[in-house]
């Protein structure tokens, strides 16, 4: 369902922005900062909010890629990357880095107290990129047309990407892949991405120099593999949305899944974890390892999952609502901070925000709604 949203970004100039995580409007109780971007046509935005310690959101400023963004999708609106991990924070919280569709480059930035510095926008070494994922000095980006290919990148002390030579790769093979998502393993030892149309995943290992090796090709689990994400422990939890053509999702069929990967395939642990919603997206794993939740763009709702010991799966709740967003809303992207789950709705223009418990239950805060475009994708945060 494509509904309309017109944000005005202003070219800004960081001098011109309150400071981004230390402002005086709530007593000084910001507590770190959500980003997310416009993905505009004409000019792509990172869009920052400030977050209290109450998980509360105020937007402080709108800062330039650079680069062009792909606008609104051309038949749904939402959802226009159809992807997992546009715009990723480093690990340390130090580096911003965003995808630009439209013009096929990654940008970088500084995170400061100040805002956001633009490092280096770079080529993508391919068409169309929708997800990046770095390790340390490692960074990665999966590009989705002329047939779907990866690209390597160093990331220097300040921030700036330095193409890797020769990192470029395929994909499978397939004329249009349509990647969902690219992760790094948590020792840099593989890469993989989800191709959602294949329903295969794509696994390269690693070198020391960080070149890809021999590729294997392996079937997902379930069908249409869409997000996922590494545990602390290195076990691979992937989402499969069970989509047709023109995103017709089987109702309620949508799962989850756990693995253990190497250089040539999966071990699987939990192959079909139901939601009993439909159409899982994102995923997101709270750093404790503890639990793994799930966007279900087509029920308007967030299912929950406890990880085991061993890597094992298990609802949280019968119904898969461990969280709601409404109906119409289309959850897409999510971001954990402090004990904040935070879930990007370009149905409602919105930021829905929760409380995340100790025993992974998920309390609705107020959040944001329409103040964003419904060409917006990714969401990062500390």
């Amino acid at each position: 369902m494509k509904r309309l949203y017109i944000i005005a970004a202003a070219a800004l100039g960081l001098g011109a922005c309150g400071d981004i995580s230390g402002s005086d409007d709530n007593g000084g109780r910001d507590a770190g900062v959500v980003f997310t971007m416009n993905n505009a046509a004409a000019a792509n935005y990172v869009i920052a909010f400030t977050r209290d310690d109450d998980g509360g959101l105020v937007r402080r400023d709108s800062v330039a890629t650079g680069g062009r963004g792909s606008g609104p999708q051309p038949m749904f609106g939402t959802d226009p990357l159809e992807s997992q991990d546009a715009l990723i924070l480093s690990a340390d919280n130090r580096f911003l880095f965003a995808v630009n569709a439209g013009s096929s480059e990654v940008s970088s930035f500084q995170v400061g107290a100040r805002g956001l510095t633009l490092v280096s926008r770079v080529s993508s070494g391919g068409q169309f990129p929708v997800s990046v994922s770095q390790r340390g000095g490692l960074l990665y980006v999966v590009n989705a047309n002329g047939g779907g290919s990866i690209s390597g990148f160093r990331v220097g002390t300040d921030g700036a990407l330095t193409a890797i030579a020769n990192s470029t790769r395929p994909l499978s093979g397939a004329a249009m892949p349509g990647p969902g998502s690219i992760r790094i393993s948590p020792d840099a030892r593989l890469l993989v991405v989800t191709e959602k149309p294949t329903n295969r995943l794509v696994i390269y290992p690693l070198g020391a120099d960080g070149l890809p090796g021999a590729r294997a090709v392996v079937a997902s689990p379930g069908p249409t593999p869409f997000g996922a994400d590494f545990d602390p422990a290195g076990r691979y939890i992937l989402s499969q949305g069970n989509i047709g053509p023109m995103r017709a999702a089987v109702p309620d069929g949508s799962t989850l899944s756990s693995s253990t990967l190497s250089a040539t395939g999966l071990a699987t642990i939990t192959g079909a974890a139901a939601t009993t919603e439909t159409a899982a997206c994102w995923i997101e794993i709270t750093p404790d390892g503890r639990f793994a939740y799930t966007t279900n763009t087509g029920s308007g709702s967030i299912t929950g999952f406890s990880i085991s010991a061993g890597g094992a799966l298990a609802a949280l709740t019968a119904d898969g609502k461990t969280g709601v967003t409404g109906m119409g809303t289309q959850p897409l992207d999510m971001a954990h901070a402090d004990g904040f789950l935070y879930a990007l709705t370009p149905g409602d223009g919105g930021i829905h925000a929760f409380r995340v418990g100790s025993n992974g239950s998920l309390t609705a805060l107020p959040g944001i709604r329409g103040a964003l475009p419904v060409s917006v994708t990714g969401l990062a945060a500390y």
